[in-house]
């Protein structure tokens, strides 16, 4: 057996104590900074989103841990937050963060279980509009108004402005009710029903700076009073027949003057078509609106197929009346209009292109003074036609009068 002397066996004390004390230095250490319990999470909020909003963001998420009780939200550096209860057992919520400035905002949520317990936080960012992204906007154009029968047609010009979502229409009707309408951005055509003539309407266009926005904002709120055309009503019209007038239906395609008051444009025998070679050019002819209107436009269809040719009107005036003389004589008609039809080509006889067909299959329309005089009878004065013949012919025929 080794013998130790006592100067081994002192140094041999002293180092065992010198072990003993690092340990528990280390040990010590160790034991003020790692938590040895079981740390208890609360599930964290899933599929978290941030909805842009007015000055404000709204965040959804997703709760799959049945004892979440609510949550706490920071933004701004934690410098804000906001605290939100809820019951038990929900599998969704969600939380209006108000009053934000118009910028992109990161806002951390942390759930909370009944017990106390906390979720990792959750970080999700979106952004706030206001004042600045309502500057940007502005109301969708209107192309044509159109009333007839007591509703009020608008034709929207074709929209293509980023973020806009639909427009929002009101006024009031002839009974005195207040009417809204609100309609998406690819509805071209509105028609407004019982609209009041001498009313006014206003609309405004809404916005939605991301899909899944929750606020829609608005362009200022346009205010209209149009000045508003009737398209009169074809079945109230009616040929008249004075002893002066040129006008005789042709004998075998039966082209009587009602047949002009239809929508038929491809025709070449529904129309309304004097005889040829019965009478020279000038000719008029005489018809009755049934009542008396202040006309504003007149639109004309030439004969299918004939298009610049023939009979169809080249250079002709408009006349109106309350009470012919029955003798047919001039004395009492007033001229109201002087108008030359137009071929945009300038193609000669016989020859037209694309825009000259595209133009007058849309009717060619020629515009009145403003405010005439209201006159129930019209007679129409042919000086030229477009060809060489001795006759007249007009496929279609439409014409608005003022109201109010």
């Amino acid at each position: 057996m080794k013998r130790y002397s006592r100067i081994q066996l002192l140094g041999l004390i002293t180092s065992l104590l010198g072990i003993l004390y690092s340990c528990t230095k280390q040990d010590y250490f160790y034991k003020d900074f790692v938590d040895t319990r079981i740390k208890h999470y609360a599930g964290k909020a899933d599929s978290a989103k941030a909805l842009a909003g007015d000055n404000r963001v709204r965040l959804a998420w997703l709760i799959t841990d049945p004892l979440i009780d609510g949550a706490v939200i920071y933004w701004n550096q934690k410098k804000d937050s906001l605290v939100v209860s809820h019951p038990l057992g929900i599998d969704s919520w969600e939380a209006d963060i108000e009053g934000l400035a118009e910028t992109t905002h990161t806002f951390v949520i942390v759930t909370k279980d009944k017990n106390g317990n906390r979720s990792i936080p959750v970080q999700v960012s979106g952004a706030s509009f206001g004042d600045k992204f309502r500057a940007t906007l502005f109301n969708r154009s209107i192309n044509n108004l159109v009333f007839a029968n007591g509703v009020l047609t608008i034709y929207w010009n074709p929209e293509s402005a980023e973020h806009a979502v639909g427009t929002e229409i009101n006024y009031v009707d002839s009974q005195g009710a207040n009417r809204t309408l609100t309609f998406p951005m690819d509805q071209t055509v509105t028609q407004l029903e019982g609209f009041k003539p001498g009313t006014t309407f206003t609309y405004r266009t809404g916005f939605k700076p991301a899909t899944h926005a929750v606020d829609t904002f608005y362009s200022d709120l346009n205010s209209l009073k149009p000045e508003l055309e009737e398209l009169l009503d074809w079945s109230k019209f009616a040929e008249v027949r004075l002893p002066t007038d040129t006008y005789q239906q042709h004998p075998s395609l039966l082209t009587s003057m009602d047949k002009m008051w239809n929508d038929d444009i491809t025709s070449t025998s529904n129309l309304f078509l004097t005889v040829p070679g019965l009478s020279p050019i000038p000719q008029w002819f005489t018809f009755d609106l049934g009542a008396p209107a202040s006309v504003s436009r007149m639109r004309l269809w030439h004969r299918a197929t004939w298009y610049y040719n023939l009979g169809n009107l080249k250079h002709f005036e408009v006349y109106g009346s309350n009470q012919p003389n029955p003798d047919g004589s001039w004395e009492s008609w007033v001229k109201i209009g002087e108008f030359h039809s137009h071929k945009p080509s300038g193609l000669p006889l016989g020859q037209t292109n694309q825009q000259d067909l595209d133009y007058i299959l849309a009717g060619e329309e020629f515009v009145f003074e403003k405010n005439l005089p209201a006159y129930r009878y019209l007679r129409i004065k042919t000086l030229e036609v477009w060809g060489t013949v001795e006759y007249v012919c007009i496929q279609k025929m439409q014409i608005w009068s003022n109201i109010e």
